[in-house]
């Protein structure tokens, strides 16, 4: 919804500075006007896209996980069109900013837990400021709360990964000819 609606953002910028040179209103009245306008159809998706990928999968029953799936949906997509319209107001080119929002996007995907372990991101630039700055984490984070909560199985588990030094975590080659990068732990 929001790379796809980066060419209104862009054609509402260019009304709204007119607008704002003519003295018709300030840049809080915009902000406020455009973000209250898009509440009901952002909660609309979260609910509609949160019902279908809940419930089919056969996630936790009861009103309570599903609302709480829904409103981290619904506030995931309410900052990503947020982050959509600083990124129209800062390149006005179309392309550019598609291109802009899609690599930020992409950037806080890779970056929020769900295709690396926080232990395993290089420490200086991405886990410091990006991993905790990344919005993905927390939804993926509180889900997987949610997910969990009530196996009992599971928790000896996740203690034991967490607690898991990058040497015990070795990648098993698909070749056995292969010589794996430490050999001391594959004895």
């Amino acid at each position: 919804m929001t790379i796809g609606g980066f060419p209104c953002f862009v054609e509402e910028m260019k009304v709204f500075e007119r607008q704002i040179l003519n003295g018709h209103y300030g840049v809080t009245a915009f902000v406020f006007g455009n973000t209250f306008s898009a509440l009901p159809f952002l909660a609309l998706v979260a609910l509609i896209s949160g019902a279908i990928t809940y419930f089919l999968p056969g996630l936790h029953k009861g009103y309570e996980n599903f609302l709480f799936f829904v409103l981290a949906l619904f506030a995931c997509m309410m900052l990503v069109e947020s982050l959509m319209m600083i990124v129209a107001s800062l390149v006005p080119n179309f392309l550019m900013g598609i291109i802009v929002d899609a690599g930020i996007q992409g950037l806080m995907m890779l970056v929020g837990g769900f295709f690396r372990l926080p232990a395993d991101l290089p420490k200086p630039v991405l886990k410091y400021p990006l991993y905790h700055i990344a919005f993905n984490k927390y939804a993926y984070r509180d889900c997987l709360r949610m997910r969990l909560k009530t196996t009992e199985k599971v928790k000896p588990v996740i203690a034991k990964f967490k607690s898991a030094t990058s040497k015990e975590r070795v990648q098993v080659t698909a070749n056995p000819s292969a010589k794996p990068v430490y050999e001391e732990n594959m004895q």
